[in-house]
């Protein structure tokens, strides 16, 4: 976009944004071999693949399209577990959609949680996060603790963090603003031929340890200072 306003390509340098890194490698320790039974004790199966949002519930999310992707799956007699991390205005009418059109004991509205301890585990044992509208630092938070992203393939929309989704290892694009296309291309994540959760988890800390941390960001700017070409 920067090039085709003018911008020289040799003078664009990408500073990848990151998190915590450090914070997020040291547990990485801590997230081997969970017990979801434990971890997501308000589900009646929990057991069966949790599907995570985190961050305000607000409208710019989307998460509309969330619950309706997961009622169609639904009526097709797919029962994820549905996981919402947060608090926000659109909580009480998400809420009562979720009341009257997802399975009872498969959905929990787990509130705000400021506790990375806790979040930790919310994150990393779920199997995919599912963030409808643009995902941003969501999808680096997930990433950070192994965890693939789904979210919509319009990139004109979207959020710089949206490059560390690649389609088939560390997450999967749907089709904006269609909850049918969510749903197929959740059960397309779920029903994987050859599908390896731990080898899933290795893949998305790989991009967060490339690019998506500090030290990448040093070196970036050292590039830039010493006048060398940009890295990418």
């Amino acid at each position: 976009i920067m090039v085709s306003h003018g911008f020289k390509a040799e003078n664009i340098h990408i500073i990848f944004n990151s998190l915590d890194y450090d914070a997020h490698r040291e547990a990485r320790k801590r997230i081997k071999n969970l017990d979801k039974a434990e971890i997501y004790p308000f589900f009646e199966n929990p057991e069966a693949p949790v599907l995570l949002f985190v961050g305000r519930l607000t409208t710019v999310k989307k998460l509309h399209l969330f619950l309706e992707a997961v009622a169609v799956l639904n009526k097709k007699r797919h029962y994820p577990n549905v996981l919402i991390v947060g608090d926000g205005p659109e909580e009480q009418k998400l809420k009562a959609y979720a009341k009257e059109n997802l399975k009872p004991g498969f959905y929990h509205f787990y509130g705000a949680c400021y506790d990375e301890k806790t979040n930790e585990k919310l994150l990393s044992a779920a199997d995919v996060c599912i963030s409808p509208g643009n995902v941003g630092l969501t999808a680096i938070h997930n990433l950070s603790y192994g965890t693939p992203v789904i979210t919509h393939g319009n990139f004109e929309n979207q959020m710089p963090e949206v490059e560390a989704i690649t389609a088939g290892k560390t997450g999967l694009f749907f089709k904006e603003d269609d909850s049918a296309d969510l749903s197929k291309k959740i059960l397309d994540w779920l029903e994987q031929p050859d599908y390896d959760r731990a080898q899933i988890q290795q893949k998305c800390f790989e991009v967060i340890d490339q690019y998506y941390n500090p030290y990448y960001q040093v070196k970036v700017i050292e590039n830039l200072v010493h006048g060398a070409t940009p890295l990418i």
